[in-house]
């Protein structure tokens, strides 16, 4: 298309538009510029990065190199360990085969063990039936007791009678015995007499003897005249010699009679004594006989006041967490002459958090029966100590007995203490049982072992045999003579470790915490139990029970203090046939949480859960071949700590388990 440009109007129209089209065109190029520009930048950017990935690249290259070094060294062991492996395989199909024989063998162990199963059920029947056949003769011999009872009341009065005469004489006795008892003291007088006579006696002699040896040199005339009279002088005092020798035998023969007289005089004063206790006894029964109702419940009741109105004087707290707990512990035995480490005041609460049974055991005088009594009181808690004796046998011992000439049951403090801590379950109680294994455990403690671990609705233990009818106050606690023991009693043992006690099963230990006192606790002073238990200004309060062990807060065991507790087990079961059932390691589980949780450590809670668990089953070690397992074990136990806690040989060697096995190696290694 042509434009006129003659034209005025057209020539300024093309004249804009070419403007605008040159505009137009400058927009363009300064856009494209700028985009260059922007490319640009971003190319060197990129060269940048290209730079820095490329020393990347270089860097990786070359830890690639060195790893495919260490790769091309490591291949030849790994083909040395496909080899072992290869060979293992074949000992594990070796087993596998030994293994499938040994199932065989169990599969008909377990049917003959179905089979003695079906003959107890049929013996606990039979059983059962002799139970209910012995009741009635028991309730048979109960009516035949108190005709019986009645009758020897009757005899009492002609008993205590003859048992009065019999005592007259034997005073008299006593008298003639003692006036023989004075005769002899001066003939012993006498012969003390006659003992120095005759060494003086035989001093001379020796002295003539002497002379006779020094007078060689003199003239043999006058040698023999001093033999002969030498001679009849030694004659002479021969015979005084063999007089005083008789005599002295005379004495010797009344002193023996002496001893006899003594030894019957100290029969005849037992027998007086047990005469007048029998006729003490006489007179309470003669006392207490009365219509015959059971005042059995009138007891109970009673204990059951008493702990209401303590109760009501004192107001419960809140327990103060085991961190705070310990530190002012420890300032308060200080205070009262006693000095506690604080890991074993550590140890002791994780103890009994963790178990329903705490032995304390070590030598007598190292503090064990202290600690609990000092911390009870410290906890404001309440303690009671039993002392057990030599002679129990029964459970009779330590829960009581049922009287039939009084028509009541007996109470021990164990009992009252079971029946108050039903009362009020916020309290917390401590039953010491001291010294412990001064009588066999098993015996008197059996049933108590098998109920503590059980849940609370079955922990309940028959006071006595028989019916008991109580009213609606006392039925509360106890029903049909059985009492709960609730989870606010912590019963703790006290053992010692000599030649003069019972030994105590594997099975009492397993079940427990132990805790070893290794040496006597330092004192400042003599410790006072009773400035300790004055000491404390407001005793008007008592700490929860449910604060104290809520106060424990459930942690994540590190896997290292599983994994060391399993490989001792495993080791224990390979060589001596011995393990820790899961109770127990739920147990190691939860000291060692509560133990950490008190600002603990852990390996060294794990030390002493190995001492407590592990070291009761090594006691029956005696073989040289079983102390070289021993060692092996130790051994194993030290490269355990070295490698997953770090320990340092010599810090493995201050383990406690450490030193325990040593012990018992030193021990049987004389």
């Amino acid at each position: 298309m042509s434009i006129d440009l003659n034209n005025d109007s057209n020539a300024e129209l093309y004249a804009l538009e070419v403007q605008k089209a040159l505009k137009d065109e400058k927009e363009k190029l300064i856009e494209e510029k700028n985009k260059l520009i922007k490319r640009e930048e971003i190319i060197i950017e990129k060269e940048s990065l290209l730079v820095k990935k490329e020393e990347d690249i270089n860097e990786k290259e070359n830890i690639l190199n060195e790893k495919e070094e260490k790769f091309f060294k490591t291949q030849n062991e790994v083909d040395n360990i496909i080899i072992e492996l290869e060979e293992k395989e074949k000992e594990i199909k070796r087993n596998e085969e030994k293994i499938i024989k040994k199932e065989k063998v169990l599969k008909i162990r377990e049917k003959n063990l179905d089979k003695i199963e079906e003959e107890l059920d049929e013996r606990q029947e039979e059983i059962e039936e002799k139970r209910k056949e012995f009741k009635k003769k028991l309730y048979n011999c109960e009516i035949e007791a108190e005709k019986k009872a009645n009758e020897i009341v009757e005899s009492s009065n002609s008993r205590i009678k003859e048992l009065s005469d019999e005592i007259r004489s034997l005073y008299q006795v006593k008298l003639e015995n003692e006036l023989k008892e004075n005769e002899l003291k001066n003939k012993e007088e006498i012969i003390e007499r006659l003992s120095c006579e005759i060494l003086e006696l035989k001093n001379k002699i020796l002295l003539f003897e002497r002379n006779e040896e020094l007078q060689k040199n003199i003239s043999l005339e006058e040698l023999n005249n001093e033999l002969i009279s030498t001679k009849s002088k030694n004659s002479d005092l021969n015979k005084k010699i063999i007089d005083r020798e008789n005599k002295i035998n005379e004495l010797n023969y009344l002193e023996d009679e002496n001893n006899v007289l003594k030894n019957t005089n100290e029969i005849l004063r037992g027998r007086l004594n047990r005469a007048l206790s029998q006729i003490e006894y006489l007179k309470r029964i003669e006392s207490s006989k009365d219509t015959g109702k059971d005042s059995t419940g009138a007891i109970f009741r009673e204990i059951i006041d008493n702990q209401r109105k303590l109760d009501e004087k004192q107001i419960p707290k809140k327990y103060v967490g085991d961190e705070k707990f310990i530190n002012g512990f420890i300032q308060f035995c200080k205070e009262a002459g006693f000095k506690y480490k604080e890991n074993l005041v550590r140890t002791f609460l994780s103890s009994i958090k963790s178990s329903k049974l705490t032995i304390l055991k070590g030598y007598s005088g190292t503090g064990k029966s202290s600690l609990p009594e000092l911390i009870s009181t410290y906890l404001r808690a309440e303690c009671v100590t039993i002392p057990v004796q030599p002679n129990w046998r029964t459970k009779q011992d330590i829960m009581g007995f049922y009287n039939y000439f009084t028509n009541r049951f007996i109470p021990t403090e164990l009992t009252r203490t079971l029946i108050r801590a039903n009362i009020n379950k916020e309290r917390i109680f401590f039953v010491v049982l001291d010294e412990m294994n001064l009588s066999r455990v098993e015996y008197y403690f059996s049933e108590f072992n098998s109920k503590i671990w059980m849940s609370e609705d079955k922990r309940v233990i028959e006071l006595f045999e028989g019916v008991g009818i109580y009213d609606e106050e006392v039925s509360k606690y106890i029903v049909d003579n059985n009492i709960n023991i609730p989870d606010n009693v912590f019963f703790i043992g006290t053992i010692n470790e000599d030649d003069s006690v019972s030994p105590i099963s594997d099975k009492i230990f397993d079940r427990a915490q132990v805790i070893s006192f290794g040496e006597l606790p330092s004192t400042i002073s003599v410790g006072n139990l009773d400035l300790a238990k004055n000491s404390l200004d407001n005793n008007e309060i008592y700490t929860k029970y449910n604060t104290f062990v809520e106060a424990y807060i459930d942690g994540n065991l590190d896997l290292k203090s599983l994994k060391i507790l399993d490989s001792v087990n495993s080791f224990m079961k390979d060589k001596f046939n011995k393990v820790i059932g899961y109770r127990s390691i739920k147990q190691v589980s939860e000291f060692i949480n509560l133990y950490v949780n008190s600002k603990g450590k852990e390996e060294e809670a794990l030390d002493l859960q190995l001492v407590s668990k592990f070291i009761p089953k090594l006691k029956f070690i005696y073989s040289e071949e079983q102390i070289e397992l021993v060692k092996d074990l130790e051994q194993h136990i030290k490269l355990a700590f070295m490698e997953d806690f770090k320990y340092s040989e010599e810090q493995a060697d201050e383990l406690n388990i450490i030193k325990e096995i040593n012990n018992i190696i030193k021990e049987i290694e004389g």
